[in-house]
């Protein structure tokens, strides 16, 4: 009887974090990655230093953001399509990388998009 109770109750401690943790990130919105551009001037021979201009739409802005990915990785180019949620906090975007670590890119630029198309 003392097992059910104990279940119940980390059931409910779960359910209620998750809510919290749902509230906490309300202002994340949905953005889809639309390009990748390698950044002028970060092409090397070993990849290391490369950084990449990424457009994201959030919304009807889409926004330039400088990326570095971590040891040279290029994966990044390959992610076109891919939505994610993000938080814009003035002149830096937020996200979450593959391993759920904060990851904290500058704007380099925002444009206001049309949702429909002009007549």
């Amino acid at each position: 009887m003392k097992v059910r109770s104990y279940l119940g109750l980390v059931f409910v401690l779960a359910f209620v974090s998750v809510l919290s943790l749902s509230q906490a990130n309300s202002n994340y919105k949905t953005g889809t990655i639309m390009d990748v551009k390698v950044h002028p001037g970060s092409v090397d021979k070993t990849q290391v230093a490369r950084q990449y201009d990424v457009s994201v739409k959030v919304e009807s802005t889409l926004y330039v953001v400088l990326f570095t990915p971590p040891l040279g990785s290029n994966a990044v180019e390959y992610k076109a399509g891919l939505e994610l949620p993000v938080l814009v906090d003035g002149n830096t975007m937020k996200f979450n990388d593959m391993t759920g670590r904060r990851v904290t890119v500058p704007i380099l630029s925002r444009q206001n998009v049309d949702k429909k198309p002009k007549e």
